[in-house]
């Protein structure tokens, strides 16, 4: 029995749409609509220029994906263009709360000037940190259990650790003891490193034969972690991930648990 015609993708509709453009104009049309409504991912671009070739975004989008382009199509549209003499018109505007809901809890934004793609993105993100958060202080546990395993309690100190993390770390502390209001990261120096020291702690010359076992070829464990650390960065600095950023991401967390669970037995 001859398999049924699959359903044509919302980017091939829109292609089919503009009369098959070759790439370099498809490019030029995803960034200029994200001049006209601000970052986002590439399939919310095609989805956004599909709506506005006139393509019926239901019968491809499905929740939550449907309603987060919606939102940066309406937040688009809410900009006044400008008047003749280059100055945007004062017209009368409606402020609307704006709404997360994450695992039941509801988060109210009364920002009066925020995009609402901006509260879509913050949604969507947020089932992104729990990833890092997860991933970077696994990182750490590592680091302590193997140590403290091989130098004792009072590992932390040169040579074991790099002079340059130790410096880091200092560095670090006294910034945070001039805001003493605020709470303390925790009361061991790893809480206080970043990726970049840690790595330093496990490839350095002395300790690199103590973690070989457990992670294996050191430019493939340290390319891993540096590429998670660059979407940690990202979301960092409060900006959202692009969905191929976001599925690498996944992926690497999961074979970052994948190693540790294949080498279970070799850790402290």
């Amino acid at each position: 029995m001859p398999r049924p015609p699959s359903k044509p993708t919302l980017r091939a509709a829109l292609v089919a749409k503009l009369g098959n453009p070759d790439r370099r104009r498809l490019h030029r049309l995803a960034n200029a609509a994200r001049k006209r409504y601000g970052p986002m991912s590439r399939a919310d671009t095609y989805a956004v220029l599909a709506d506005e070739q006139g393509i019926k975004l239901h019968q491809y989008l499905v929740e939550p994906d449907l309603g987060r382009v919606r939102a940066i199509i309406a937040a688009g549209r809410t900009a006044a263009p400008a008047a003749g003499n280059g100055r945007r018109p004062r017209v009368k505007t409606e402020i609307r709360l704006k709404e997360i809901v994450i695992d039941g809890a509801r988060f109210v934004i009364d920002d009066p000037i925020l995009p609402a793609h901006v509260a879509a993105d913050a949604k969507r993100m947020a089932s992104v940190y729990p990833l890092t958060y997860v991933f970077e202080n696994s990182i750490r546990e590592l680091v302590v259990r193997v140590m403290h395993n091989k130098y004792g309690a009072d590992w932390w100190k040169a040579p074991a650790v790099p002079v340059a993390v130790l410096r880091n770390v200092e560095k670090t502390k006294r910034g945070e003891g001039k805001v003493p209001w605020h709470g303390s990261r925790g009361a061991h120096e790893i809480h206080y490193t970043t990726i970049d020291d840690l790595l330093s702690i496990i490839t350095t010359g002395a300790n690199w034969p103590l973690f070989e076992p457990i992670l294996g070829e050191q430019n493939a464990a340290a390319y891993l972690i540096q590429v998670v650390e660059q979407s940690r960065h990202t979301i960092a600095h409060h900006n959202p991930l692009w969905k191929d950023d976001l599925d690498r991401l996944k992926m690497n967390v999961r074979e970052w648990h994948k190693i540790l669970r294949n080498r279970k037995d070799l850790i402290p």
